[in-house]
C-alpha cells in the first residue's frame, strides 16, 4: 500500500506548456491517504483509504491502443461507477517528450451491467511534459497532463508506471489538491 499526503492548493495553469503551477498549500482534513493497486481483468484498480486506513474510493486505470498504434494508460471508471471510452490518458506506454494527444471520451454510468445514461462527453488533451533523471527524491521521473473541460492535471509518474504525485486544478477556482508520494506501508 502506497501513503500520499494530500494537500488543498490554489495555481495556475499554463495552457501552451499545460503545466499546474502550485501557489498556495494548506492541510487537506483526509491526509494522509493510502491507495492499494490490485489487477484485475478490467485493469488496474486504485484502491482509496482514508487517513484512519478505510476503505474510501476506487478507481480503475488501463492500457488504452489508438488506432495509430500508440498506446497510453488511462482512467476507464471513477469513484461513482462512470466508465469513460475510450480511456482518459494520463501516461504513454512509450513517453516522448513534447508529444501531445486530443480526443474525446464518452461516460457512462453503469446499472445491473448495462450502460443506463451517456453522463457527459469529455473533450480532452493529453502532453508528455518532461523527463527528469532525478527530482527532488526520486529518480526517472515523467510529468504529463491532462486537459478536461472543467479540470486540469499534472501527474509524476516513475519509469515503472507507478504514480509519485498528481495535482488537480479545477478551472473556474484554479484551486484543488495534490497527493504526493511518501513511502509504502503495511496493508491494513
Amino acid at each position: 500500500m502506497r501513503k500520499y499526503i494530500i494537500r488543498e492548493i490554489e495555481g495556475a495553469w499554463d495552457s501552451s506548456t499545460m503545466k499546474v503551477a502550485i501557489t498556495k498549500r494548506s492541510p487537506h482534513v483526509n491526509s494522509p491517504q493510502y491507495i492499494r493497486v490490485e489487477e484485475d481483468a478490467e485493469g488496474w484498480n486504485y484502491i482509496y483509504y482514508d487517513r484512519n486506513k478505510n476503505r474510501s474510493g476506487l478507481m480503475v486505470n488501463a492500457w488504452w491502443k489508438q488506432r495509430s498504434g500508440l498506446e497510453y494508460f488511462g482512467e476507464i471508471r471513477n469513484n461513482d461507477g462512470i466508465r469513460v471510452y475510450p480511456a482518459l490518458p494520463i501516461m504513454e506506454k512509450e513517453p516522448e517528450v513534447g508529444r501531445k494527444l486530443e480526443g474525446v471520451s464518452f461516460a457512462f454510468s453503469l446499472e445491473d451491467g448495462f450502460y443506463l445514461t451517456k453522463y457527459e462527453e469529455v473533450t480532452w488533451t493529453y502532453k508528455t511534459i518532461s523527463f527528469h533523471e532525478t527530482l527532488g527524491p526520486w529518480s526517472n521521473i515523467w510529468r504529463t497532463a491532462l486537459e478536461e473541460q472543467k479540470r486540469v492535471y499534472n501527474y509524476l509518474w516513475s519509469s515503472e508506471y507507478e504514480l509519485m504525485s498528481v495535482w488537480h486544478l479545477f478551472k473556474d477556482t484554479m484551486q484543488g489538491y495534490e497527493r504526493l508520494y511518501t513511502g509504502d506501508v503495511p496493508d491494513p
